[in-house]
């Protein structure tokens, strides 16, 4: 689904993250284009209803919110994992830094 690179390895370690991407890019995004493709010209027409194109850009920003939302759970995670990683060294005995 994804290139190969830090933010694939990190969806591979979180099942939830894996979940939302598929489900934006497999099912909620196709279904927001191909409801709109398939609303007749005279739909787009009749007074008295919201318009087809308001619609599905209500659609896509939602749909850009989950991403966003699932991008900075991506970020956040990579700074814990650094400092977990951290802990482990100086709690396995490490010396606290780099010494010449």
């Amino acid at each position: 689904m994804l290139d190969r690179g830090w933010v694939a390895e990190l969806l591979a370690h979180d099942p939830e993250g894996v979940h939302v991407l598929s489900r934006i890019v497999r099912r909620d995004l196709p279904e927001a284009v191909d409801s709109f493709v398939r609303t007749r010209w005279w739909t787009r027409m009749t007074p008295g209803t919201e318009s087809p194109e308001l619609h599905l850009e209500r659609q896509l920003g939602l749909l850009k919110k989950d991403a966003e939302r699932l991008a900075a759970g991506l970020r956040e995670a990579e700074p814990r994992r650094q400092e977990s990683h951290t802990r482990y060294l100086e709690d396995r005995g490490g010396t606290g830094g780099i010494s010449a």
